[in-house]
C-alpha cells in the first residue's frame, strides 16, 4: 500500500486524528461534530490513497465491482477507521454487504 513513507504518514496522521478527537472531546463538542471531523479525515486519506494507487477518483467506473474501487475500499479499511457506509456511499459501491468481500485486505494484500 504505497512507500514506506506513505505508510508513515498514515499513522502519523491517525495518531494526530486521534488527538484531535480527544481535545474535541475535551472542548464539549458534539458526536456530529466529531462525525464531521472523522469524515474529513477519510476524504483525505481516501485522496491520498487514490493518489498513491495512481487512481482518479473523478474517474471511477459505473461498476459497484469496479477493480479501482475495490482496491481503494481495501486500502482505506486496512489503514483507517472508516465506516462501512461512508465508504460505500462515497464510492458509490452499493450497500457494504455488496461489495465487503471485494475490498478484504487480505484478498489485495494491503494491510
Amino acid at each position: 500500500m504505497g512507500t514506506k513513507e506513505f505508510r508513515q504518514s498514515l499513522i502519523a496522521d491517525l495518531r494526530e486524528q486521534g488527538a484531535e478527537l480527544a481535545r474535541a472531546a475535551r472542548r464539549g463538542e458534539t458526536k456530529g461534530d466529531r462525525r464531521e471531523f472523522r469524515e474529513e479525515i477519510w476524504t483525505l486519506r481516501l485522496e491520498a490513497a487514490a493518489k498513491a494507487a495512481g487512481i482518479d477518483l473523478g474517474k471511477l467506473g459505473p461498476r459497484k465491482s469496479d477493480p479501482d474501487k475495490a482496491l481503494l475500499a481495501a486500502m482505506m479499511k486496512a489503514s483507517t477507521d472508516v465506516a462501512n457506509g461512508w465508504l460505500s456511499a462515497r464510492l458509490q459501491m452499493g450497500t457494504p454487504a455488496t461489495w465487503h468481500g471485494l475490498s478484504s485486505p487480505w484478498v489485495w494484500d494491503v494491510g
